[in-house]
């Protein structure tokens, strides 16, 4: 069995006003701790594997997550400026 292009698995969603917004399967992306916690509570079994990504001396964040989800989720794709 051949896997598609991800070109072809692209989902169009209607948006307001005749726009689409695109939407991509992801499976790996790095989040905020924040939002890593409200993932684990909602769904934990949404995620394989969690890597901590430490924060950089200097910045003023609290570093990351990179997260491998089980089954692709979609996200909207960003557009390129």
């Amino acid at each position: 069995m051949k896997h598609k292009k991800t070109e072809d698995r692209v989902k169009m969603l209607p948006m307001k006003r005749g726009r689409k917004m695109v939407m991509m399967p992801v499976r790996r992306e790095v989040v905020s701790p924040a939002e890593y916690k409200r993932i684990i509570s909602e769904s934990p079994s949404l995620v394989e594997r969690a890597r901590f990504i430490a924060p950089v001396v200097g910045e003023r964040d609290y570093g990351a997550f990179e997260l491998h989800y089980s089954v692709p989720m979609l996200r909207r794709r960003l557009e390129a400026a």
